[in-house]
């Protein structure tokens, strides 16, 4: 009995398949809307707040599939890693971070308690707009070089209007919506993933 236990608390092949895909489609998910809404500087910035609202469902899926350590962590750091290798060095370190924190409210309530898996995916997405959206106020002449370097730096008429847009009023509505999606993603993913909440025993 006690080997068995073991043996569920380990990460099998199908939890690493299912994070590996689920985040391939987070990855890809980001990179659409980063182009979609970079159009626009004003809704460039509530990009985390859309991924948060749609990605919910996946997250809430992979952690009453997994129920295991790893389970915010992983597709955290692989989401990281590909962003990072597109350029997003920032981002590379805000979601590992904000994913392991993510992974230890998590795991506090042993992948049961469903108010610590929400609270542990609005943590980690807040670390999302952290890595992405805050070097634009935070650390702007850093934001400056990194997004004018490279063959395909950007226009310096564009980043001027988004900075300009991100230390207004609209930075700070960034964030709160980013909170407020978040959580709203985690009810959604509740109410559509309810059958699987309930055999999993977390409602």
């Amino acid at each position: 009995m006690e080997n068995n236990q073991a043996v569920k608390k380990k990460l099998g092949i199908k939890d690493f398949v299912l994070m590996g895909i689920f985040s391939a489609i987070m990855f890809a998910l980001a990179m659409v809307l980063m182009f979609i809404t970079g159009v626009t500087p004003a809704v460039y910035l509530f990009y985390p707040a859309i991924f948060a609202l749609i990605c919910g469902p996946l997250f809430m899926l992979i952690a009453v599939k997994v129920q295991k350590f790893g389970a915010f962590l992983i597709p955290s750091a692989i989401m990281g890693i590909l962003l990072g290798l597109m350029g997003a060095q920032t981002l590379l370190i805000t979601v590992i971070v904000f994913g392991i924190i993510a992974e230890l409210i998590a795991n506090s309530g042993k992948y049961q308690d469903y108010k610590r898996i929400s609270i542990a995916y609005i943590v980690l997405m807040l670390g999302f707009y952290a890595g992405d959206i805050a070097p634009i106020y935070v650390f702007t002449d850093w934001y400056i070089q990194q997004a004018t370097g490279g063959v395909a730096g950007a226009d310096m008429t564009y980043l001027n209007s988004l900075i300009g847009v991100a230390k207004s009023w609209l930075g700070a509505l960034s964030v709160i919506s980013c909170l407020i999606t978040a959580f709203l993603g985690t009810v959604i993913g509740k109410r559509i993933l309810k059958k699987h909440f309930e055999k999993a025993g977390l409602i």
